[in-house]
C-alpha cells in the first residue's frame, strides 16, 4: 500500500492517495497499480497518511486521513477482499474499496466518505495515521499507533474488530511538544510474521522524533519495547539512536536484526558515515559508503 503526492507546477496543485503497488520479482521492483483511496476533500493539505493496514478475516483493512469538505479530520478505515486485491494485483490493476461509515461499508474509495473510528482523546485536526498496525496474538487483539504532531504523543490503541478502537496507552511524550512521532512501526525479531503483520508478547514501536517545526530534515530515532500480559500493555522506555542527521533518514527494512537506512536527498558522490549507539551511548558500529 503506497502513499502518494503528485506534485505539479506548486504547492497548490499538491494531492494525495493511498494507491496499490504489485512486485513479482520479492520486492525488488514494482508495479503501480492505481490509486484506491480518496479523501472527501482533496486539496494541496488534505494528506492521507499512510499507509497502517489490517487483515481483518477475508479483508484488508486500510486506515488513512480522511479530511471533509465540511472541514474536519477523521481517523478512518476501508476495506476490500483480499482474495479480489491480489487478483486485480496480478493483472496490475485494482479492485474497488469500500469506505467505513456509520456502521456500514457502503462508500466508494474514491468519491465516499468516512467515519471517525478512533477515540479524540485530545488533538482533533492533529491525530494522524502516518503510522502502523498490527495484530497481537498474545492478547487477539489489532493494535494502531496514532501521531499528534506537536502535541507530543504517540499513542497506541486497541481493537477487538479492526473498527472499534479504544485502550489509548502514550507510547512517546515529548516534554516541550516541539517533536512529533510520525512513521512508527512495529517490530519484533520473535513470535512474530517476518513482516511484522502480526506480533506476540513482545515488540518494539520504533519511530523518530521529528524537530517540528523548527528542522523538520532533524531526526532521532526511538524505539519502545511493550510487553503484553493479560489486556495490559507495558510500555519500557528504551532509546535506539540518538543521533542527527543532516538529510531525512528512515529504516525501510529490519530482517534478523539488521537493519536497512534509506538516506534521502543525497548524491550518489557523497561520502557517508553512520554511526550506531547503544541505550548506554556506547558505539557499536560504524557503517560507511564511499
Amino acid at each position: 500500500f503506497l502513499h502518494v503526492e503528485t506534485h505539479c507546477c506548486g504547492y497548490s496543485d499538491n494531492r494525495f492517495r493511498i494507491a496499490l503497488g504489485y512486485s513479482t520479482t520479492n520486492g525488488d521492483s514494482w508495479i503501480y497499480c492505481g490509486d484506491i483511496l480518496k479523501s472527501q476533500k482533496d486539496d494541496e493539505n488534505s494528506n492521507m497518511g499512510g499507509v497502517p493496514y489490517l487483515v481483518v478475516g477475508e479483508y484488508f483493512y486500510v486506515y488513512y486521513n480522511e479530511w471533509t469538505t465540511s472541514g474536519g479530520k477523521r481517523l478512518s478505515v476501508a476495506r476490500a477482499k483480499v482474495t479480489d486485491v491480489i487478483q486485480a494485483a496480478s493483472s496490475w490493476s485494482v479492485t474497488s474499496w469500500k469506505k467505513y461509515n456509520s456502521g456500514m461499508w457502503d462508500q466508494d474509495g474514491l468519491t465516499g466518505v468516512g467515519s471517525d473510528i478512533i477515540p479524540d482523546d485530545g488533538g482533533g485536526g492533529l491525530r494522524d495515521l502516518h503510522s502502523d498496525a498490527a495484530y497481537c496474538s498474545t492478547i487477539n487483539k489489532y493494535l494502531i499507533t496514532v501521531q499528534t504532531h506537536n502535541i507530543g504523543e504517540l499513542r497506541l490503541y486497541m481493537s477487538d474488530d479492526g473498527i472499534n478502537w479504544g485502550n489509548m496507552t502514550v507510547v512517546d511524550e515529548t516534554p516541550d511538544n516541539n517533536f512529533i512521532q510520525a512513521y512508527s512501526c512495529f517490530a519484533a525479531l520473535s513470535n512474530a510474521t517476518d513482516d511484522c503483520r502480526e506480533v506476540g508478547s513482545e515488540f518494539y514501536v520504533v519511530f523518530p522524533r521529528k524537530d517540528w517545526p523548527s528542522n523538520y530534515s532533524y531526526d532521532e530515532l526511538y524505539r519502545r519495547k511493550i510487553s503484553v500480559g493479560g489486556t495490559t500493555i507495558t510500555n519500557t522506555n528504551i532509546p535506539l539512536i540518538v543521533t542527527p542527521f543532516p538529510n531525512p533518514c528512515k529504516i525501510s527494512s529490519a530482517v534478523d536484526g539488521r537493519a536497512k537506512f534509506l538516506l534521502s536527498n543525497i548524491d550518489s558522490n557523497t561520502s557517508v558515515t553512520l554511526t550506531l549507539y547503544n541505550s548506554e551511548g556506547a558505539k557499536v558500529s560504524v557503517l560507511s559508503r564511499v
